[in-house]
């Protein structure tokens, strides 16, 4: 796409307070003052849906005078590479880590490759959320606890980095979310799973990933034991073997509330496998 055709000031637009009548479509949106100035640029799968809830409304808003223009897209697999060359042009002055010119090759050519239908891209944290929410929609909330209480046994994220993510999904349109009015609270976001998110889980479901390397302090304990005493170390694996069999009966409870296996011999499980 030729950038020197794209003028922000001649696209379509609306009034920041108008957000609302903002239309649902894949595209790039550009944050513009009252004097023409191109404040921020973004990207989404859904327009109308990711300005909702934007982390830069308030300080657009207190800004005043700000209108919001946006360039659709047809085909959404260009909406990185398009983002980038578009913040490398304009630099608006909210966007953060403008990329320089030493920089943009490999900028784009990792925005490139986000778009592969071939090879999922996204954090590793972004396919957890994904594993946690593609059951059942939930709020933000509702998902950090379910995400403790599931994928969390085996993938640690805090509640900060898991609302951070989601945001980035949206923008993705790995999710999509539904605002629910609340009496007397503030309204809730809904965030469900759209079916680009369920095939990019799928994707990279298919694709093979490497053991996980050990890190573990008490193996390092041992190996070097023999300089302690056998009761100091006897000590550490009566500790760990406490604290192991406490989230063993966390993870039996699971397996009878969630999973319900059918009655099948673990080794039998196990020969499957291998």
């Amino acid at each position: 796409m030729d950038l020197t055709a794209i003028d922000p000031l001649k696209l379509p637009s609306l009034p920041l307070e108008k957000k609302a009548d903002l239309p649902d479509c894949p595209a790039i949106y550009f944050a513009i003052s009252g004097s023409g100035e191109i404040l921020y640029i973004g990207r989404t799968a859904d327009l109308g849906r990711r300005w909702i809830s934007h982390h830069r409304f308030k300080e657009l808003i207190d800004l005043g005078n700000v209108k919001l223009a946006w360039l659709q897209c047809v085909d959404p697999s260009i909406l990185k590479t398009l983002e980038a060359k578009l913040i490398y042009a304009l630099k608006p002055k909210l966007n953060e880590q403008l990329p320089s010119s030493n920089t943009l090759f490999s900028y784009l050519h990792k925005a490139n490759q986000s778009t592969s239908p071939i090879k999922t891209q996204g954090s590793k944290l972004a396919h957890a959320i994904l594993a946690a929410l593609v059951d059942a929609p939930c709020s933000g909330y509702d998902l950090a606890k379910r995400f403790d209480g599931s994928v969390g046994f085996f993938w640690s994220a805090s509640h900060q980095q898991i609302y951070r993510e989601l945001s980035k999904l949206e923008d993705q349109g790995w999710i999509s979310a539904e605002s629910i009015v609340q009496t007397g609270r503030p309204d809730k976001r809904l965030y469900s799973v759209t079916d680009l998110g369920e095939q990019q889980l799928k994707e990279w479901i298919a694709q093979p990933c490497e053991p996980t390397p050990i890190k573990d302090d008490l193996l390092v304990k041992i190996f070097a034991g023999h300089i302690a005493s056998n009761q100091m170390i006897l000590a550490e694996l009566e500790r760990h073997q406490k604290a192991h069999l406490e989230k063993l009966s966390t993870y039996k409870d699971l397996e009878q509330e969630c999973f319900q296996l059918k009655q099948q011999e673990p080794h039998t499980i196990i020969s499957d496998l291998v």
